[in-house]
């Protein structure tokens, strides 16, 4: 596990940030399972034995946001003094409205437990539960599931779901 990572992890979880990965996981995979622009998420196993997806958000990603929306508003001002009839500063609010959103993985969490509330009558559907012991605004620890994408048809033939429902 690159030191980077394990200590960005650490740090995030503020309880833990005096300890070592090691104590709060049997094993973190240092291979993400999946990477993105904004984060990238991390198999692990708790020492109860529990699989869990860790998301970690990117360490640059709060600075580089805020910037990239100064960036967006300047170009849209930019653009509507050169094209008055251009009207889409309303993007720059939005932006500024929902980034921070985005970018807070407890939110993300609430979210999630929303959706699994709203969709439980559904067997076929798994909305993985969220470790909050375990989460923050960075870092987003959860179930573990194995499973396909919605759009992999033999994924979804092969275990007996059907893509009509």
């Amino acid at each position: 596990m690159s030191h980077l990572v394990s200590s960005f992890i650490l740090s995030g979880l503020r309880p833990y940030n005096d300890m070592q990965l090691s104590e709060l996981f049997v094993s973190f995979e240092e291979k993400p399972q999946g990477t993105a622009s904004l984060a990238q998420v991390h198999k692990a196993v708790l020492h109860d034995g529990r699989t869990v997806a860790v998301k970690v958000q990117h360490p640059k990603v709060q600075k580089q946001s805020s910037k990239d929306i100064v960036v967006m508003e300047v170009l849209l001002r930019a653009v509507h003094w050169l094209f008055p009839d251009f009207a889409f500063m309303w993007l720059v609010e939005e932006a500024k409205k929902n980034m921070p959103l985005e970018l807070d993985f407890l939110n993300e969490g609430h979210n999630a437990e929303k959706v699994a509330n709203m969709l439980a009558h559904y067997p076929f559907l798994k909305v993985p539960t969220i470790y909050w012991d375990l989460s923050t605004k960075r870092i987003l620890t959860m179930e573990f599931a194995e499973g396909g994408q919605v759009n992999d048809r033999e994924y979804m033939k092969k275990h007996g779901i059907n893509v009509n429902e």
